[in-house]
């Protein structure tokens, strides 16, 4: 993007674009082969138990903040040109 961010691109897209953003991470490095692939099924599952609350929230809510996005003011838009 040719841009200095200190964070991730949740950051830059509330900043810019006004759109609030997560990003999930899930689980921690134990539960994981080479960084990424699960060790095992029963992991995964205790994952989604652990984690599955707040995405659920986060689903469940997605109207209410498309219209708390849609009903603020026209922001500049800050990327570069």
């Amino acid at each position: 993007m040719g841009l200095a961010l200190g964070g991730d691109q949740d950051d830059w897209t509330l900043d810019n674009l006004g759109i609030p953003s997560v990003t999930a991470e899930l689980g921690f490095v134990g539960q994981f082969n080479d960084e990424w692939s699960l060790k095992d099924t029963s992991t995964g599952n205790d994952i989604l138990k652990e984690q599955g609350a707040w995405m659920e929230y986060v689903f469940a809510h997605l109207p209410e903040y498309g219209q708390i996005v849609a009903n603020q003011p026209k922001r500049a838009d800050k990327r570069e040109k």
